[in-house]
């Protein structure tokens, strides 16, 4: 077990570690309205139409930004928590690579699962088989180097013991110069500002679906760069975007560009955090101390 300090960035070094986002026509994927066309036709069997539809068009963007950072290639890809499968479904469409996925939905003797996806205008099927273990406390049922490129996405921030773990086993199944994609949502997005200028709060409400159904520890874009950095990969890629219709609206509005120009810093208070590494070591669990707290004591 090592721990180490974690650098405290000054103002005019935010600039230089968030790069800035790519415009919409910028991504290489294509037309994105027939992108979204196609994918808006599937729906995932026995789930809520409703939340499934608002959190479709919420996200349209983030996971376009997602795909966009998956390299062009051949190899084995695998996604954790791949449901419910739009990214899945644009790497699938437009990039050549061999999908593995997995999910975690709780406690459960089960090891594997299938989903099934339906063209509300065709009936056609789209089966989606996945392994099932949780990425935090779990061994990944994989050998090491298995995949050229790992998706983490919207799991970082889900997490409650231990991130470096989940990111020790991450290296551990990609291959020498594969590729870790990772996105979560940006503690320092404009909308949190803006909150806690106005006396609220910017913590996650608690879920339903249990201790992993919140965002329990959001992260600045710092933090997951030197996470990474002291973990094994070289970050070669990373940015905040705003991707939902309030966050593109907050950013272009008279209020948004007077936080950004409060804070100083061009590029890294978009809502989410965007992250490609290559794996260049072996990772060695190193926790920045500013992170954990008490962690030499267990």
């Amino acid at each position: 077990m090592f721990l180490s300090p974690l650098k405290i960035l000054a103002k005019d070094e935010f600039d230089l570690l968030a790069q800035p986002a790519q415009s919409v026509k910028e991504l290489g994927l294509g037309d994105l309205d027939k992108l979204k066309f196609f994918l808006e036709k599937w729906k995932l069997e026995e789930s809520s139409d409703n939340e499934l539809e608002i959190y479709f068009h919420t996200d349209f963007l983030r996971f376009c930004h997602t795909a966009s950072l998956v390299p062009n290639g051949k190899g084995k890809l695998l996604e954790l928590g791949a449901n419910p499968y739009y990214t899945t479904s644009i790497i699938n469409k437009l990039r050549g690579y061999h999908l593995e996925l997995a999910n975690y939905f709780g406690e459960s003797a089960e090891k594997k699962g299938s989903q099934k996806l339906i063209n509300t205008e065709t009936g056609e099927e789209k089966i989606f088989n996945f392994n099932l273990f949780n990425s935090e406390t779990d061994h990944f049922p994989y050998e090491e180097a298995t995949f050229d490129v790992v998706l983490f996405c919207e799991i970082l921030e889900h997490l409650i013991l231990d991130p470096i773990r989940a990111i020790s086993e991450i290296n551990r199944v990609l291959k020498q110069g594969g590729y870790l994609i990772l996105t979560t949502p940006n503690a320092a997005r404009l909308d949190n500002i803006r909150r806690v200028m106005l006396g609220n709060s910017i913590y996650d409400p608690y879920s339903g679906y249990g201790l992993y159904g919140r965002h329990n520890r959001e992260y600045v874009i710092s933090e997951v760069w030197q996470i990474l950095s002291l973990n094994g990969f070289q970050v070669e890629r990373a940015f905040t975007a705003n991707v939902t219709p309030s966050g593109r609206k907050l950013a272009t509005s008279i209020k948004g560009r007077g936080l950004a120009g409060l804070t100083g810093r061009k590029h890294d208070l978009g809502e989410y955090l965007f992250f490609r590494a290559k794996k260049n070591n072996t990772c060695t669990q190193i926790r920045p101390t500013e992170l954990f707290r008490s962690w030499g004591n267990l």
